[in-house]
């Protein structure tokens, strides 16, 4: 992909929609670095989660703006399956995310972590 202009979270989403596709499908979305350069993703296999690639789909946009955001994502996912996969529960406050697993909290807080999870502590930096 090629940036012009700034870099700003959309990015972000463009890169994450990268790595989601490899993790549900096993293969980049793109063949080519061109094929990258004209956001023309490859076909998704034929037997495919239909909110993933809806997902996908949004998150390689090639036009930035029309990219969801983190937010959006996560509503999507929401009204998908729902706030609970498994013994994980969560919700979103203000701009915080706050993930609850085995009577364990951690709270994402825009461009900081803090709390406790299955990989160890999380501190806030300054």
């Amino acid at each position: 992909m090629s940036l012009t202009g700034r870099y700003n979270t959309k990015a972000d989403i463009w890169s994450l929609g990268v790595v989601l596709n490899e993790m549900c499908f096993g293969t980049l979305p793109f063949s080519s670095y061109m094929q990258s350069i004209n956001g023309s993703p490859n076909p998704f296999p034929q037997n495919y989660n239909r909110t993933f690639g809806r997902m996908i789909t949004l998150m390689l946009q090639k036009d930035s703006t029309i990219r969801p955001s983190a937010r959006e994502l996560i509503s999507l996912l929401n009204r998908e399956f729902g706030v609970s996969i498994g013994s994980i529960t969560w919700t979103i406050e203000g701009d915080n995310l706050h993930c609850v697993e085995d009577g364990r909290v951690t709270e994402y807080i825009k461009k900081r972590v803090v709390g406790e999870g299955n990989f160890g502590r999380a501190v806030r930096r300054r």
